[in-house]
């Protein structure tokens, strides 16, 4: 079970969550004829949609009541009653979905007092669903927001059948509760899974149809197009069962079952092998029919797949940032995939991250992805395009994955859920995410030591981060590694230095430095520029080193030190950090004098005077 750590910062740095208004406006976007209305100030809706329009690249319809200053003070109600009555009017929808936002909760909106006085003033546009939700932007993250979106859904449009149940009535069909963390991808290939069955899927909500990017004849409209018609929502009671996707949907998923009496069968994600058998085993259960053979050469080439490039994800180490059930989702797949997270970021609490698999999961930011990915020595980052920045300091491959994606074109609607999934690392088609992640990354020539003509003999990181944080100021040790765990490394031929900064209490990674494939070979004067890449280090760890090597170094004031097994970073560290405190090591005595002078010499001077 994972530690849940709080939040501790007064303020995010480089922000993680979406709102909760956006998560529920997201929701009604997936029924038809539908538009969101949130009840706040034009910024609130302007700002939300900025963020869907960079993340689908398609006009999104949202409106606003539009409070300023007076109404924030006076009152807004008629804001919204006369938003409501505007939109009937001018654009007849089947449903207007009506979230809140932090201003209006502040202000002690009544949402649901606003709507049935909406009802008593204009009875004329009854046939009109209006569903208030309540969803306040200073809690919660898009995903809650979008959980709350659909319970209120359930409740508004779902007739309570609990007196006289109806369930099973329509035997093929089957209800799904669709969470947020679900592209328009995933929603496409639930449908056709579940099809596959001969079973007709009712999804709430449906974005496949409404956020999928395609053409349509009209250049403009101001409803969604696509998405679960409202005539449909009436038939949930009379389904044979309901299949509900992502934890954060259980309190809409108890509400349905309470006013349907339709069974439900829940599942946290469908993600990676036994998430994905759980899933095609219930549906055959449904549906009487054996697994289809095409669904059988899925399954076999996922695993396939997975045998292919286990050998990069085995013992992978990931940091991973995301709403709560997107987080785990990918967590528990990655982990059954050989990968290990060490570090992990949830935007808001919830119950689910008690199950991912790793030691803790922090409440937090970004930044806190971006320190805890170093400090554990992630070798793949799991986020948001927000992370974009973050990856590229910590020089990681970034997988991007969650809300927004802008700089990645089709991120948004890249099918991650079942066996052939085009999005996961083992996807039946590996190579293009592996491609990103083999790929050499790109070098500053400005931190690159010289090198013989053109070629790149390698990059130095120094990690950003930390020179606003409480570095060690001591003295410096390199170890050569090629997993920054271990001293695994000739020094001729080490991969890279991992570099920390000790000062007998702490110790912590401020550089490390790669090179290059190409440097490794037909280079004879790659010492040189090694060295060049250690100054300021006190001494070096390495398996082996030549003469030649070693003389160099400790012209450079570079202590070399041999060993003859790989050894742990962790506990050499423990060791050279007790020598700081207690002495015992020779060349660690040298360090510190020479980093900190003879601290008598001061004294001695007072001494003897000033006059010669």
């Amino acid at each position: 079970m994972a530690e849940i750590i709080k939040r501790t910062k007064a303020l995010a740095v480089n922000p993680l969550k979406a709102s909760q208004p956006l998560g529920a406006a997201l929701a009604f976007l997936g029924l038809r004829r539908a538009i969101p209305m949130l009840h706040g100030s034009q910024g609130c809706t302007a700002f939300g949609k900025v963020f869907f329009v960079r993340h689908f690249r398609e006009p999104i319809a949202l409106q606003t009541t539009a409070m300023d200053q007076v109404s924030c003070i006076m009152s807004a109600d008629e804001n919204v009653i006369e938003g409501l009555r505007v939109l009937c009017e001018k654009n007849s929808p089947e449903v207007i979905g009506l979230p809140t936002t932090g201003l209006s909760e502040t202000q002690g909106c009544d949402i649901e007092r606003l709507v049935r006085e909406f009802r008593a003033r204009h009875p004329e546009f009854a046939g009109v669903a209006v569903v208030p939700v309540n969803s306040p932007d200073y809690s919660g993250c898009l995903e809650s927001g979008f959980a709350l979106a659909v319970e209120a859904i359930i409740d508004t449009l779902v007739p309570d059948r609990s007196k006289s149940s109806l369930a099973g009535r329509r035997r093929k069909q089957v209800n799904v509760l669709a969470a947020s963390m679900l592209t328009p991808g995933d929603i496409e290939a639930i449908k056709q899974w579940i099809e596959a069955f001969g079973l007709r899927p009712v999804l709430v909500p449906d974005i496949a149809d409404s956020l999928d990017g395609h053409l349509v004849d009209q250049e403009t409209t101001p409803l969604t197009l696509g998405g679960t018609p409202k005539a449909e929502l009436a038939t949930l009671g009379e389904a044979h069962a309901t299949l509900v996707i992502g934890r954060s949907l259980h309190k809409a998923a108890d509400l349905l079952k309470a006013r349907t009496g339709v069974a439900d069968f829940r599942f946290d994600h469908l993600l990676g092998l036994d998430a994905c058998d759980a899933f095609t085993l219930t549906l055959a259960a449904l549906s009487g029919q054996p697994v289809p053979a095409s669904i059988d050469r899925r399954r076999a080439q996922l695993q396939d797949a997975m045998v292919d490039t286990h050998f990069m994800t085995g013992f992978l180490r990931v940091g991973i940032a995301a709403d709560p059930d997107l987080l785990v989702a990918i967590g528990q797949f990655l982990s059954s995939a050989g990968a290990e997270v060490v570090a992990a970021v949830a935007s808001a609490r919830a119950e689910v991250l008690a199950d991912l698999p790793a030691a803790c999961v922090r409440i937090g930011d970004l930044e806190d992805l971006e320190r805890a990915a170093l400090a554990q020595r992630a070798q793949l980052i799991v986020a948001n395009s927000h992370a974009a920045q973050s990856a590229e300091r910590l020089h990681l491959p970034l997988l991007r994955a969650g809300f927004p994606q802008y700089d990645w074109v089709g991120g948004y609607a890249r099918t991650w859920v079942g066996y052939q999934a085009r999005g996961r690392p083992c996807s039946t088609s590996p190579i293009s995410f592996w491609g990103t992640l083999m790929t050499p990354l790109s070098i500053d020539p400005s931190t690159e030591p010289a090198a013989p003509a053109t070629r790149r003999a390698g990059r130095h990181l120094a990690l950003a981060w930390s020179a606003t944080s409480e570095v060690p100021s001591m003295f410096r040790v390199a170890f050569a590694s090629n997993d920054r765990k271990t001293v695994n490394q000739h020094f001729g031929a080490a991969a890279g230095f991992a570099i920390y900064a000790l000062d007998g209490e702490h110790a912590q990674l401020v550089e490390v430095v790669e090179f290059l494939p190409e440097s490794m070979h037909g280079n004879e004067n790659k010492l040189p520029a090694r060295i060049a890449m250690l100054a300021g280090c006190a001494a070096v760890y390495c398996l082996a080193a030549g003469a030649s090597a070693v003389k160099q170094l400790l012209a450079a004031g570079v202590q070399p030190i041999r060993l003859d097994d790989e050894t742990e970073i962790d506990g050499l560290l423990q060791k050279i950090s007790l020598a700081v405190c207690n002495g015992g090591i020779s060349w660690v005595d040298k360090a510190i004098r020479r980093t900190h002078g003879d601290r008598d010499r001061f004294d001695r001077m007072a001494e003897e005077g000033w006059d010669g």
